[in-house]
């Protein structure tokens, strides 16, 4: 999967630089109307592309020089929004020649910014030798945050949230781009889970609640974005009331004027005339307030200075019945409305009142419809995030449960060893010691308390096998502790099995046999060594009282082969002729080259004959 995504990813940072060249705009964008993937961006999936494939060949620590590039494209794109400087870097490899829903020409967005941030230090610690668990986790959570941050991304795109991939009025975040972060990001995160697993290091528990972190982080930086444009949304739905219940109040008051007006020259009534007075002082003050709530609608500024045009016809015309009432009286006013004029000085007023309330109603229905919008994105948002974080929780509790689980198992069978152990050593007729790098006594069974006269409480954790042993020791310490090194502090010549001579407590020195092997971790770093011996004194003792034996024999062997080969005997008497030329017994002979005795008898034969002659 790590070779497969890297791979993908670098082909789509080929394609994107290709499609910049030859002018493809829509795989650039896919979705008309939003941002492209920026040139630099290809340009940094191939560097990570690259990363990833290396990081799976025989050549894994040249992967953190391209994600060490990768970063720093990121971080100086992300050092020019945060300084408002333009230094250059989003033309430097080529210059775009069309910008949606981007900030600057070629600028990615600052959130795409921290991803490559984020993969780039991701592969450039992921080679590192010194604490190597440590980093590998480290890997695998920078991936999974970015692996995150793309899978919100694109949920963004799906449900219409322009928050989720975008900063305010920033560059937006290609969906493109979104994709091929997820891809990244999981190869990535793959590869670490598989390198800590051949170490026997899981950090897979971590991740759920890194996951479920991330989410919400970003679910709550969207849903505080969403809800400032709810908050909008509302606002300006509330003003679109406000200026329709402003212009119905323009039209009342027209009325009330109309109806004053007419009281008073049918009827002469003075109150009715008051009422028209009072209407015409409030009218400037009403259409003020329309001019001060239309101010943003440029449209609806059109049709106030109409509609102003209108209410000084209209009320040109009132004075105009005023003055001829009160110069001819009831006839002759109703002699100019039959004219029709006021019907249609007050028509135009009307009609100018319901164009401007109809045109708010349809803003009405407009804001309306993105109130209501803006509030499902938030419930869709929430509903999706939190189940999501539930959801990860919930598998982070579960795996925690497991691990927590097979830790007890794995505990139970590290006592029961232990036990074993324990009794193994406690049972043994080998003493057996166990020091650490730096040849610490950490283990002393009893066998070896009976060999050397030391009880184990008096050099676990407080000496070296120097204590005992007649290896001089290193007379000063090395600045890198070796192998070599070790074994000399330690007290121990090398490595393997030798006699050597160790010494008790009392002074007395004896021989043993001892057997010293390296301990090594899961990478092969020596982390101590382990002793066992016997005392080989009822051994040297045997082998000297062997050797005085086989001497002996040795020596009888030679004597008797003195007397082996020709031997002259006479044939009568039996007497045997030395070296010398003397004659001797037969038991005089065998005396003298065997140093044996003779006792004396007769056999049956010999004495059958005697009877016999007697």
């Amino acid at each position: 999967m790590p070779r497969w995504s890297g791979a993908l990813v670098m082909a789509l940072g080929l394609v994107i630089i290709a499609s910049w060249y030859a002018r493809w705009q829509k795989i650039l964008q896919l979705v008309p109307d939003t941002a492209p993937m920026q040139y630099n961006t290809a340009v940094c999936f191939i560097l990570l592309g690259l990363g990833l494939i290396l990081l799976t060949t025989g050549r894994q620590g040249a992967a953190r020089w391209p994600g060490g590039v990768a970063a720093l494209l990121g971080g100086l794109t992300l050092l020019e929004y945060v300084s408002g400087r333009d230094l250059g870097v989003d033309v430097l490899f080529f210059t775009p020649y069309f910008e949606a829903a981007t900030t600057y020409p070629g600028r990615m967005s600052p959130l795409t910014a921290v991803c490559f941030i984020c993969l780039g230090a991701a592969l450039v610690v992921a080679e590192a030798k010194s604490f190597r668990s440590r980093r590998l986790a480290g890997t695998g959570l920078l991936a999974c945050v970015v692996s995150v941050i793309g899978m919100v991304a694109l949920g963004g795109y799906f449900f219409g949230i322009e928050t989720a991939y975008g900063w305010g009025a920033y560059s937006r975040m290609a969906v493109n781009t979104a994709g091929a972060l997820v891809v990244c990001g999981g190869g990535l995160l793959a590869w670490a889970s598989r390198q800590a697993a051949s170490e026997h290091y899981t950090f897979l528990r971590w991740l759920p609640a890194t996951g479920s972190v991330t989410l919400m982080t970003m679910v709550g930086f969207v849903a505080s974005e969403n809800t400032k444009e709810l908050r909008e949304a509302t606002h300006w739905r509330e003003h679109t009331f406000q200026v329709i219940l402003a212009g119905q109040g323009c039209l009342d008051n027209l009325l009330d004027m109309q109806r004053g007006l007419r009281g008073y020259v049918t009827l002469g009534d003075t109150n009715a005339l008051a009422a028209y007075a009072a209407g015409q002082a409030l009218e400037p003050q009403q259409m003020a307030q329309l001019a001060a709530l239309t101010r943003d609608n440029a449209s609806q500024g059109v049709r106030l200075e109409r509609l102003g045009e209108a209410l000084k016809e209209l009320l040109a015309y009132d004075a105009k019945v005023m003055s001829v009432y009160q110069a001819q009286g009831y006839a002759g006013e109703v002699k100019l409305e039959a004219t029709g004029e006021g019907r249609a000085v007050f028509g135009r007023v009307r009609d100018f009142l319901r164009a401007f309330a109809a045109e708010e109603e349809k803003l009405l229905v407009v804001r309306n419809a993105t109130e209501e919008a803006d509030s499902n994105k938030i419930t869709r948002l929430l509903e999706t995030g939190c189940g999501t974080a539930a959801v990860l929780l919930l598998a982070g509790n579960l795996m925690a449960s497991r691990e927590m689980k097979r830790r007890r198992q794995a505990e139970a069978r590290l006592t029961a060893t232990l036990t074993l152990q324990n009794a193994i050593l406690s049972s043994a007729d080998y003493a057996i010691v166990a020091l650490d790098r730096h040849g610490i006594v950490k283990t002393f069974n009893p066998a070896a308390e009976k060999m050397l006269g030391r009880p184990a409480g008096e050099v676990i954790d407080a000496a070296t096998a120097q204590m005992w042993s007649s290896v001089p020791a290193v007379p000063a310490p090395a600045p890198r502790i070796g192998m070599e090194t070790s074994l000399l502090r330690a007290g121990l010549a090398g490595l393997g099995e030798r006699e050597t001579t160790f010494i008790r407590k009392d002074g007395r020195h004896f021989p043993v046999l001892l057997s010293t092997t390296a301990l090594a971790d899961a990478r092969g770093e020596i982390t101590g060594f382990l002793m066992v011996f016997s005392d080989i004194s009822a051994r040297k003792l045997r082998e000297a009282e062997r050797e005085k034996l086989l001497n002996e024999l040795k020596a009888a062997l030679a004597e008797l082969k003195t007397i082996s080969g020709l031997v002259p005997i006479c044939s009568w008497c039996k007497n045997i002729r030395s070296d010398k030329g003397f004659w001797q017994t037969v038991e005089q002979f065998v005396h003298a080259k065997t140093h044996a005795t003779f006792t004396h008898g007769i056999c049956p034969k010999c004495a059958e004959k005697m009877m016999a002659g007697l």
